[in-house]
């Protein structure tokens, strides 16, 4: 995985952790709290120490990643088999979102370009140009415009 994607799914799953242990972690009592809730419903430990590092308590450094290990028992206890359960079902959450957001986008573009069609139009019929000649057959380009106006 790239380092970008690592981060995003890092901060996806530590946002379930926190869901998932009902508090955000911020003390050193919620950490050992966690802890010991990871272990009870996962039956693997985490040292709290791994814990602070993970969530930010702690400085660990930009070039930190957690071991798969470590990610699997996190992943497990927000609800997940493994943390390859878990990226695969944010990323196809993450790819719906991005789709949506390139739809988004094209319709956007669609309407400024229909915006600037009726400007250029408005423009043409104001200086007596016609608007389809100028257009004429360069794909939609203006194919000249008229000499500088007074």
């Amino acid at each position: 995985m790239r380092k970008k994607t690592e981060k995003i799914y890092l901060e996806i799953l530590k946002k379930e952790v926190e869901r998932t242990f009902g508090t955000p972690l911020q003390t050193p009592t919620n950490f050992q709290a966690c802890m010991n809730a990871i272990l009870e419903k996962t039956h693997k430990s985490i040292s709290v120490s791994t814990l602070k590092r993970i969530f930010g308590y702690v400085p660990a450094g930009d070039k930190y990643v957690p071991s798969m290990t470590i990610l699997n028992i996190l992943a497990e206890f927000a609800g997940y088999e493994n943390y390859h359960d878990f990226y695969i079902n944010h990323s196809q959450e993450l790819r719906s979102q991005g789709e949506k957001s390139l739809e988004e986008l094209l319709r956007s573009t669609a309407v400024h370009l229909e915006c600037a069609k009726k400007e250029l139009n408005m423009l043409c019929s104001k200086l007596g140009l016609n608007y389809s000649q100028m257009l004429g057959g360069g794909g939609g380009k203006i194919e000249s415009f008229p000499e500088e106006m007074d």
